[in-house]
């Protein structure tokens, strides 16, 4: 194929592309979030999240976390897709598609956790220290540890971070400052 030829076919892809791009804008579930800190919500994405009676602010707020770290996650019961745009920064603009099909088929069994455990989650979550969540919870540090102890087990993770990740990725908790 003759390197013009070539080049019409990448053309048409491309528009092909920004079609089906410009109707998910128009018609999708989707999010966009600027490299400012700043939120799009499409109307059928608010509506997606009122379904499912989860607070837009607060799920902002959970995308926000999840922007910088993620690419795909799940939140909920909600599939998450984050594309980031194009741009020189590290920071850049990133599209959000909201979508349930790929998560009914992704879906794993989320681990059980006691009510304990969950509130230590919410609190390594938020970034607590073994002894700001004893303190918060009316427990001693040594209980703390315990309970993380068993929630590693659980969750298969190996330190408090990847815990904390796991935990908010599956929905187990949501994070709030």
């Amino acid at each position: 194929m003759s390197s013009k030829r070539q080049g019409h076919h990448i053309i048409v892809r491309v528009r092909e592309k920004i079609k089906t791009v410009e109707s998910l804008v128009k018609d999708g579930p989707i999010i966009i979030k600027s490299y400012l800190g700043d939120f799009w919500v499409s109307e059928r994405a608010k509506e997606k999240l009122r379904e499912r009676n989860i607070d837009t602010n607060e799920f902002l707020e959970w995308l926000n976390i999840g922007v910088k770290h993620l690419c795909e996650t799940s939140y909920s019961g909600i599939y998450a897709c984050m594309i980031p745009l194009p741009g020189e920064s590290p920071d850049r603009d990133v599209i959000i598609i909201l979508c349930e099909e790929i998560c009914k088929t992704r879906k794993k069994r989320l681990p059980v956790v006691t009510a304990m455990e969950r509130k230590v989650l919410k609190h390594l979550a938020r970034g607590l220290t073994n002894k700001e969540i004893a303190s918060n919870l009316k427990i001693s540090a040594g209980t703390v540890n315990a309970y993380l102890d068993s929630i590693y087990r659980k969750l298969g993770a190996s330190n408090r971070l990847q815990a904390a990740c796991i935990a908010v990725k599956s929905g187990l908790v949501v994070p709030s400052v």
